[in-house]
């Protein structure tokens, strides 16, 4: 109902109509407040789903509409689009039902064609690139995958570095390889490149981190994971010693607006064959490590002696983090990260990583520790006020958790006054 305009400004009719003006040459001009200090954005009243979290820190925008190889968008290109194309996007939107409108206004990727609040995560995104697998005129499948996924991060807002430890190849090259994905040369300013002789291990990445990265967020993260604009519910002031991990999920659209065809992959971000759609191993697989450089002394870094891609590699490393005394976090319900991969599997062929210890994080849903809190959540200690807490059966219980380690999930349900969900009414349920 209402805008909040600068104190400066009377932000009268004929302002407001060139907002309006400006939304149909490109829709993430118009944005919804989501910061105490925010300006020239919109006030919605009421937000989200009754009894869920959906993150309102996010910028309203909807998919960025260009092709692989259209990304060279100017600002000339905006003001030459149609009215009616802008309008027929808007009403996509909101022809959806509620719970579909809120996930797309949480998951689209934010292009960084508006201004962004000074507080805003700033991280760097360390990755790897075999240079032979992007190099054109031969480029593989997943290579293009993973071209395009490196160039997405790129211009993300809330990564401001892009650091690659390269095989072969040099900057100059995979820069002029991205060009044609990036467009503007504020996203390929980003890049940062080594030089490495073989496949990086998870060891080198994180002493990497240590030496070059200190006292910055880093994400650390295989070169097919995409992030969008929730990377922007992390703590800018991330504690040392804390670790998120984000396992990967499909993708929620912008790999069909560039590749013309989706991307269906495995979800990881579950808790088990609930939302794992039969899926059972919840909290054992994830892409990307999130921290605070450097890591407490007390890791044993040269344990990571493992690459990023071997079978198990992620629970490895987590496994060697936690001994050092690092808290690992999951928030993938929350924190976006979309698995671009659908060309053959590339994990490196090593038996070692059988004899190492592993360990699972499961999702967290509430309070999660290294994300800003949410004004008004309901604790769980807190619900069912109207009903009464009944244990809930080791069938439905299993749902909700890895099939092979007996890891807290859910333990109670919240009852009817006038039922009593015993063992038949919840077998009815599953």
């Amino acid at each position: 109902r209402d805008m909040c305009c600068p104190q400066n400004e009377k932000c009268n009719g004929q302002w407001q109509q060139s907002m309006f003006q400006a939304w149909q040459r490109s829709p993430t001009s118009l944005r919804l407040c989501s910061l105490r200090t925010d300006v020239n954005c919109l006030l919605m009243e009421g937000k989200g789903i009754v009894g869920r979290w959906v993150p309102s820190r996010l910028w309203e925008s909807d998919l960025p509409q260009r092709s692989r190889r259209s990304h060279l968008t100017t600002q000339a290109n905006l003001t030459q689009q149609s009215p009616t194309r802008a309008s027929r996007r808007k009403a996509n939107l909101t022809q959806q039902n509620p719970t579909q409108a809120s996930q797309t206004k949480a998951n689209t990727q934010d292009t960084g064609e508006h201004p962004s609040p000074a507080s805003m995560l700033r991280a760097t995104y360390l990755t790897s690139i075999l240079f032979r697998v992007v190099e054109s005129p031969n480029r593989s499948a997943h290579g293009e995958e993973m071209l395009a996924a490196l160039s997405e991060n790129s211009r993300n807002p809330h990564i401001e570095e892009v650091h690659v430890l390269m095989e072969g190849g040099s900057c100059d090259l995979l820069k002029a390889e991205m060009s044609a994905n990036v467009g503007g040369e504020g996203a390929l300013g980003k890049l940062h490149c080594k030089s490495v002789s073989e496949q990086p291990l998870y060891k080198d990445f994180f002493e990497y981190a240590q030496q070059e990265l200190s006292s910055r967020i880093v994400i650390l993260g295989n070169t097919d994971a995409v992030f969008d604009g929730t990377l922007g519910l992390i703590q800018r002031d991330l504690s040392p010693g804390l670790a998120l991990v984000l396992p990967v999920q499909t993708d929620k659209g912008l790999y069909r607006s560039i590749f013309g065809r989706d991307c269906v992959v495995p979800t990881r971000c579950s808790w088990g064959a609930y939302d794992g759609y039969g899926w059972d191993s919840g909290g054992s697989s994830w892409d990307a490590f999130i921290w605070r450089s450097p890591l407490p002394q007390a890791v044993n870094l040269t344990a990571l002696s493992f690459p990023m891609n071997a079978n198990q590699a992620n629970q490895a490393a987590g496994a060697v983090l936690h001994d050092g005394g690092v808290k690992l976090v999951n928030p993938c319900k929350f924190v976006n990260a979309f698995h671009w991969h659908c060309s053959p599997e590339m994990h490196a062929p090593i038996d070692s990583l059988h004899n190492l210890k592993l360990v699972g994080v499961q999702p967290c849903w509430q309070n999660c520790t290294g994300l800003l809190s949410e004004r008004g959540l309901i604790p769980v200690t807190d619900m069912c006020a109207d009903g009464h807490r009944v244990p809930v059966s080791a069938e439905l219980s299993r749902l909700f958790k890895h099939r092979a380690v007996d890891w807290e999930g859910v333990r109670d349900m919240c009852c009817p006054q006038n039922e009593k969900c015993n063992g038949q009414w919840q077998q009815s349920m599953f």
